[in-house]
């Protein structure tokens, strides 16, 4: 996962920093969906998509957790 352009690392780190954003942002609910032909959470607030989270795997492993949060890009993805 990628914060303000420094990379956090561990699978420790970053389950809590995807927990604790969870808990800050408070989201109503969540979908899977298919993006770019790849899996992707999708993660509303009421009907509005407010971040899209993608990964990575390589060897049976998350290697790479992606968060798009920019407004103009996630409405290109629109509502599932």
């Amino acid at each position: 996962m990628t914060a303000a352009r420094k990379p956090v690392r561990g699978a420790e780190t970053i389950a809590l920093l995807a927990v604790r954003q969870t808990e800050i942002r408070r989201p109503d609910a969540f979908q899977f969906i298919e993006v770019n032909g790849r899996p992707a959470l999708a993660t509303y607030r009421g009907d509005t998509l407010v971040w899209l989270d993608t990964v990575e795997i390589a060897d049976g492993r998350i290697t790479v957790v992606r968060r798009l949060v920019n407004p103009e890009k996630l409405a290109h993805v629109g509502h599932i």
